[in-house]
């Protein structure tokens, strides 16, 4: 019986290793609510692993020395990533979660959500508390962003996106890059590029992933910051903007870390699904643009069904005309107002 209570003992005080495969940095952002909380109710020591090029933003959150980056992936039947061993000792008992675990379809509810289901099993058949979801404030008064000498009306456009359906028109983007000028704003480019392959070696190609950027964008009268900034310094160049325009993705979850308002379109995921959490409110300041077709919000109906598609990179229709709704006009209204 002794030997018993002095093994849930150790049990109790083991470390937790929190597992975070996911590479977008949004997911990451996402991830903090939970983590943070987690952190102020036990007392066990909380260790994260994760992709290298999250540490710069989740450092300002969370003791670099408890976050061990991934350092390969191992091509086993696990297909896992993997990084130093953080307790070598095979009799060190340790609790170890890995964030994309899934309850429910993925997709179909926030993330924010998922990782407080993932950390907290008693909020499984719960309504988690709006207050616990509130993205945590960036430290930008820590980051000097004077070198990049911005001036003091800009706007932010984030013209990355991961996902064919995440992308905005060139003709729109052009529209809306002259409709600021012409209210007295520069506008900042920003974003950031790498890839990942995801595939098994000797399995065909896999699939490449990461940020891709339209081309055909206006650069002649804007400040191209794009692939020049580091994570923390994009945090702090959205937090002096008047707003962030872009896709739903990084860096919107990235501008959610500050009280700086948003327009973003949504075509495949669901604003329910994607939107921050800011001031108790899902979508505080945040101006959404919906199309107008039957089949939008297409990943977040469809993404846990046989249809024979990637529907995370493929239009089920051919043809993603919910691209091509994405129309100024949409952008017009929310620019007056914030403007």
């Amino acid at each position: 019986m002794m030997q018993n209570r002095n093994l849930y003992s150790k049990f109790l005080k083991a470390p937790v290793i929190i597992k975070h495969e996911q590479i977008g940095i949004g997911m990451s952002v996402q991830l903090l609510p939970a983590l943070l909380h987690l952190k102020d109710k036990i007392d066990n020591e909380i260790y994260l692993t994760c992709f290298k090029h999250h540490i710069p933003l989740l450092k300002y959150y969370f003791n670099d020395d408890y976050i061990y980056p991934f350092i390969q992936r191992a091509y086993d039947e696990k297909f896992e990533y993997i990084t130093d061993k953080i307790f070598a000792d095979p009799d060190k008992q340790i609790v170890e979660y890995p964030s994309g675990a899934a309850l429910f379809p993925p997709y179909q509810s926030h993330a924010v959500d998922h990782y407080f289901r993932i950390f907290f099993p008693g909020m499984h058949d719960k309504e988690i508390p709006v207050e616990l979801k509130n993205y945590p404030k960036f430290p930008v008064e820590k980051i000097d962003i004077s070198k990049y000498n911005l001036p003091k009306n800009y706007v932010v456009i984030g013209p990355g996106f991961t996902k064919p359906s995440c992308d905005i028109p060139t003709n729109t983007y052009n529209l809306i890059i002259d409709y600021c000028l012409q209210k007295g704003y520069n506008v900042v480019l920003m974003g950031d590029s790498y890839t990942f392959n995801i595939g098994k070696p000797g399995k065909g190609p896999g699939l490449v992933i990461g940020p891709q950027f339209n081309e055909n964008i206006f650069t002649d009268n804007v400040i191209d910051l794009i692939n020049k900034t580091s994570l923390p310094e994009a945090v702090a160049i959205m937090a002096n903007a008047k707003c962030f325009i872009g896709p739903e993705g990084g860096l919107m979850n990235m501008c959610g870390l500050t009280d700086t308002a948003m327009i973003i379109p949504f075509t495949s995921m669901a604003p329910k699904t994607r939107m921050p959490y800011r001031y108790n409110e899902l979508g505080w300041n945040v101006y959404p643009i919906l199309t107008e077709l039957e089949c939008q919000f297409c990943i977040t109906k469809a993404i846990h069904v046989r249809t024979g598609r990637n529907v995370m990179m493929e239009c089920m229709f051919d043809d993603f005309k919910c691209i091509e709704d994405l129309t100024f006009d949409k952008f017009e209204t929310h620019l007056n107002y914030i403007l």
